[in-house]
């Protein structure tokens, strides 16, 4: 749900981009105390496909078309009214080959259509105080088809949410509010042998309040709790977080913080049963950054600690009583970034680096193990150089993952 969006353009704007996969096509028109946005694209990876040898045979390359509209209007003397809605729509058909015969594939044919529309209103109310409202809709819709078999997959979701802010002294802020999620997923399964109809519906009421003191004009603590009610697995949450910064100079500053955070099971496995907990992970993060002279160095340590993750004991997937909290994991790591864009005229640097320390005893796991996902080691380097009288950028990367573990 988006509460920090673009405020209003600065003129009218006709833009056109044409890539080698495709094309976009946006205009802005303004009036006294508003504006409107449209967008339109479409994008053919076929010639790319053509120029770059594939490890997978396309039989249909992915192809994606969108379309966006964006209106801003002011209202009163400190309001601003924004709604954006956007609709898209995507397919392929790839040629797998099927590990269960010798020399034989299977098309997967996939069609996916998305519909999203966000607004949200904020204004003043008085010297001190502020509000912001907003909502938003989401429908997404996957259609896979293999074999003669039709898999559907279905998410509808809604989201409101309203927040407080109150400036009560120089050195005390206020803020709090209250969000509601409210989602249909559901997944179909048609063959010529059977037939499979599974959904399930969750509504998540929350509240939540943040202070934030100044202790010191170096030093600030930010308390905040947050509190959860589902009544799908009939389950409160209350999620305590503080962090702090301390201002070294006026260039550079430490930061620490801690809080835990909860989230619903994946909804895979919420298909199936409403008998589990929330999974929570507990933050610790540390961290250091130094800006100065469009200079900028970070570098940050965490470490994270999961609870109550969802345990698939054996292979029957659709017994609820198969479906267990018992899973664990952590994951530490560090940071490092650095962004120059002093040092060469018309140049843009940033070096990155980060490691990652993880294992999970989760989903069918047997034992605590490194998940496919994690990479060990990443790192990137960036370089982009601005051609004023051209008015482009060229850009040149170099990134580095270290391998990833299978099974």
């Amino acid at each position: 749900l988006l509460l920090n969006t673009n405020d209003m353009p600065a003129q009218d704007q006709l833009d056109i981009s044409i890539l080698s996969v495709g094309a976009e096509l946006a205009g802005t028109k303004l009036w006294k105390s508003g504006a409107v946005t449209a967008t339109v694209s479409y994008n053919n990876l076929e010639p790319y496909m053509r120029i770059a040898p594939q490890n997978y045979k396309w039989i249909h390359s992915p192809e994606y078309g969108s379309g966006a509209l964006s209106i801003r209007q002011k209202t009163g003397t400190t309001g601003m009214l924004k709604i954006y809605g956007s609709f898209g729509g995507s397919k392929y058909i790839l040629s797998v080959e099927d590990l269960n015969s010798e020399n034989r594939y299977i098309d997967y044919n996939l069609q996916n259509s998305n519909s999203f529309i966000n607004a949200s209103w904020r204004s003043s109310l008085g010297e001190k105080w502020s509000v912001t409202t907003a909502a938003s809709y989401t429908n997404n819709s996957d259609d896979v088809k293999f074999e003669g078999s039709i898999f559907e997959k279905q998410l509808v979701g809604t989201h409101l949410k309203r927040v407080f802010s109150n400036q009560v002294t120089e050195k005390f802020a206020l803020k709090f509010g209250g969000e509601l999620f409210a989602m249909d997923y559901s997944e179909d399964f048609y063959s010529v042998a059977d037939t499979f109809l599974n959904s399930y519906q969750n509504t998540i009421v929350s509240g939540f309040a943040e202070a934030e003191l100044y202790a010191s004009k170096k030093l600030v603590f930010r308390l905040g709790s947050r509190v959860e009610c589902g009544n799908y697995l009939h389950r409160t949450a209350v999620s305590p977080r503080i962090s702090a910064a301390y201002k070294i100079n006026s260039f550079s500053q430490f930061s620490a913080a801690y809080g835990w955070f909860y989230q619903d099971p994946s909804d895979d496995y919420l298909l199936y049963t409403n008998g589990l907990e929330y999974e929570r992970a507990d933050h610790y993060t540390f961290s250091y950054q130094l800006s100065e002279n469009n200079r900028t160095f970070r570098a940050e340590i965490y470490y994270k600690d999961y609870k109550n993750l969802v345990k698939l004991n054996g292979s029957a997937f659709y017994l609820p009583e198969n479906y267990s909290n018992a899973g664990n994991g952590y994951a530490k790591g560090l940071d490092i970034f650095w962004r120059d864009k002093k040092t060469i005229k018309n140049g843009d640097y940033w070096i990155s680096y980060s490691y990652l320390d993880t294992k999970r005893n989760y989903k069918d796991f047997p034992l605590e193990a490194i998940p496919s996902f994690a990479s060990k080691h990443n790192f990137a380097v960036v370089y982009k150089h601005w051609f004023g009288g051209l008015r482009s950028l060229a850009g040149v990367n170099l990134k580095y993952s270290s391998p990833r573990v299978y099974n």
